[in-house]
């Protein structure tokens, strides 16, 4: 008898490094990579770094707040820092955390190598970014506690809290990803609203009551405690991960990549509606009220009742309104409503932006684009509107000009990034000698953020 043909199984370790090898021979057969730039990607971190901590010493150092009372600090940091882990946690779930392409998933991933052995590295490396951007948030939340720069000691403490606790929520993601994402979607929106519920009561709470606290250095002591029991667990269910959890978030993923690379937001901006439309339960088939304009605006006004995640979002948006009318000067209240306004009226703008994106819809429903325009504004004018008045409390005392500019402004900056046209990437050039900008594409791009911080700019002159 002829013996079996012996089948060599490479271990994970020599697949990672066989793998390494030849995408570092390919980066250097074209000259490209990750790491080609980096500097470029780390200097704008370190510019924009400097400049929020920048302004929030100067808000800090800012005129007393107009409220009877301030908020507590502790819990309004707490509540900030609830609200943070809740969307990161829902975030990681979106994206996997633990996520690998179509090949990896087909060729490698498939065989016979130990799967959880291939993808402890990605765990390990998902960690130390999530301990990095943890530290920096922390020490962030420190200068924000202290008003300046805090002493070193209580500075590394935050730190080594932050980094603690986002290593958990990573660990923890992996987890509820190997077994019932749901559940940690479920987790993450809980979060957030007890986040909203700590600000509620920071604002109720005066700065001089006594509040139960936690040391830092306990804090630190329980969050790298759970960091470490999750993360042990975490690569114990590495090997539960099938092909399916590892592909979930890969289109969301590239709707990022694809969005960054041809400079369109709408990409990624559509395919997060459409996940959130998915997401909402089905309702009644009604017939539209009247004919043409009226079952128009009925139709569009039942669609943007029924947005998912609409109603949660503007009772977020005045929990933070009220918490910057309570922090923040009296001057500086007028933008930020100005810009949540627009956030809550851009959530219930999908039937508009479905208008001004689809020239075949348009044709089918008949009537000029400028009457379609206007009739799928109205529900956003309607929710805007509301929401304001919901607000008017925190902004008293106010210029009545500035209030009613307000929902108005918020549904034209929606409607002027629902009409932007595709990005023309043909468009001039200007050399400036360091380097050339597409000064038609950069103008494209910010045909909707300009007109709204147009907007906060005369909310802050009205509010002087």
């Amino acid at each position: 008898m002829t013996a079996p043909p012996l089948v060599h199984v490479p271990a994970a370790r020599e697949l990672r490094t066989e793998l390494a090898r030849v995408r570092r021979a390919r980066r250097a057969a074209t000259k490209d990579g990750p790491g080609s730039d980096w500097y470029t990607p780390l200097l704008a971190v370190f510019v924009l770094g400097g400049l929020l901590v920048q302004g929030l010493r100067r808000v800090m150092g800012a005129e007393a707040a107009p409220l009877p009372h301030a908020p507590h600090v502790g819990l309004l940091l707490g509540a900030v820092g609830l609200v943070l882990a809740g969307m990161v946690l829902r975030a990681a779930l979106a994206l996997g955390p633990m996520l690998a392409g179509p090949a990896v998933r087909h060729w490698v991933l498939s065989g016979v190598v130990d799967r959880g052995a291939m993808l402890r590295p990605r765990l390990a490396a998902a960690a130390a970014v999530a301990a990095v951007v943890g530290a920096g948030i922390g020490a962030l939340g420190a200068i924000v506690v202290a008003g300046t720069v805090p002493p070193w000691r209580t500075a590394v403490w935050w730190s080594v809290t932050g980094a603690g606790v986002a290593v958990a929520l990573v660990a923890a993601a992996v987890v509820w990803q190997a077994g019932s994402p749901r559940a940690g979607r479920a987790t993450g929106v809980g979060l957030v609203g007890a986040g909203l519920a700590l600000a509620l009561a920071a604002l109720l709470v005066p700065r001089s009551a006594t509040v139960p606290s936690v040391p830092v250095t306990d804090t630190a002591v329980v969050a790298w405690a759970a960091a470490l029991v999750l993360f042990v667990v975490a690569r114990r269910r590495l090997i539960v991960l099938d092909r399916a959890a590892l592909g979930a978030g890969s289109g969301l993923a590239a709707a990022v990549q694809a969005a960054g690379t041809f400079i369109e937001p709408g990409l990624l901006l559509g395919l997060l509606e459409e996940r959130r439309w998915r997401s909402a339960r089905r309702g009644r088939a009604r017939r539209g009220l009247g004919h043409r304009s009226v079952a128009l605006l009925h139709s569009d006004l039942r669609r943007a009742l029924r947005t998912p995640g609409a109603l949660t979002l503007g009772v977020g948006l005045l929990v933070v309104s009220y918490t910057a009318a309570a922090i923040l000067p009296h001057v500086a209240v007028a933008p930020v409503v100005a810009v949540a306004a627009y956030a809550i009226a851009s959530r219930v703008a999908a039937g508009l932006r479905a208008v001004t994106r689809s020239a075949a819809l348009r044709r089918a429903l008949g009537g000029t684009d400028g009457v379609l325009t206007l009739l799928h504004l109205a529900a956003p004018l309607v929710v805007a509107a509301v929401w304001t008045a919901a607000v008017l409390p925190a902004l008293l005392p106010a210029n009545p000009l500035a209030v009613v500019l307000i929902p108005i402004g918020a549904v034209a900056v929606v409607e002027r990034s629902a009409t932007r046209p595709p990005p023309d990437y043909g468009a001039a050039v200007f050399d400036t000698g360091f380097g050339a900008v597409p000064i038609d594409l950069v103008r494209q791009l910010v045909r909707g953020p300009a007109l709204l911080a147009g907007l906060a700019a005369v909310q802050l002159l009205l509010a002087v």
